[in-house]
């Protein structure tokens, strides 16, 4: 014969068969997944902050390890030097001989690596560095695809010595006290890098009051480098 099973029974037995569920709600996951993209978001501005400084870093000490490589180049050149020529114009350029080192100045030209380096007058180049040979003296120089005027002596191997996207807003040797000391020289240059959109004046007439304008966004891609310094010509010779 069969007896029935009592229906509370067969519903406790049926709901053991069961293990309890448990999860996050819809809210929660929401939750969740904001602070998580709020973390995401914080973390990816502090990387591109971290990367603005380190190209910040990169441009400042390229320009001024530039400067400085140029600096002590001429100090070198002034210390075995048996005579130094002081800022001279000649066939469109402005140049200077430490020996037979020749010095040409381009002021205030952002030279472009990019492009041809090009060396007549104004061309694309900044600080150009040649040797005069024989007994030119401190002759101007010229354009060395082209012929020469009477009294030029074309630029011989000219080497760049500065890099690209830099410029030389500043570029000095002269004597502080001719009469006094007529051995001691003094070499000044203020070098920049940047295009002219990062680079501002505190006087507009005046270039060598340059600096780096706007935030760390385009500051990064910008340095100026000022630097002087002293030598005496024939101390090394």
């Amino acid at each position: 014969m069969l007896v029935a099973e009592p229906a509370a029974e067969r519903g406790w037995s049926g709901m053991s068969r069961f293990k309890k569920q448990s999860g996050f709600t819809i809210i929660e996951l929401t939750i969740a997944t904001s602070v998580f993209a709020v973390v995401l978001l914080a973390a990816q501005a502090g990387f591109v902050e971290i990367g603005r400084l380190f190209y910040k870093g990169v441009s400042t000490t390229q320009t001024q390890q530039t400067a400085s490589n140029i600096l002590t180049d001429i100090k070198n050149n002034v210390q075995t030097a048996a005579s130094i020529s002081l800022q001279t114009s000649g066939n469109g350029y402005t140049y200077y001989c430490v020996g037979n080192t020749r010095y040409t100045v381009n002021i205030n030209h952002e030279v472009d690596l990019s492009n041809p380096e090009t060396y007549g007058s104004g061309g694309n180049f900044g600080l150009l560095r040649d040797t005069l040979t024989g007994s030119n003296a401190c002759a101007a120089p010229c354009d060395p695809s082209g012929a020469c005027p009477a009294g030029t002596v074309a630029l011989n191997n000219p080497s760049e010595m500065l890099g690209n996207k830099m410029r030389l807003m500043q570029f000095n040797i002269s004597q502080p006290n001719s009469a006094a000391s007529p051995n001691l020289y003094n070499v000044s240059l203020i070098a920049a890098y940047g295009d002219n959109s990062v680079l501002s004046y505190t006087n507009q007439n005046d270039i060598t009051t340059v600096y780096c304008n706007g935030s760390l966004n385009t500051g990064q891609f910008c340095s100026v480098s000022r630097l002087n310094s002293s030598a005496f010509r024939g101390v090394g010779a």
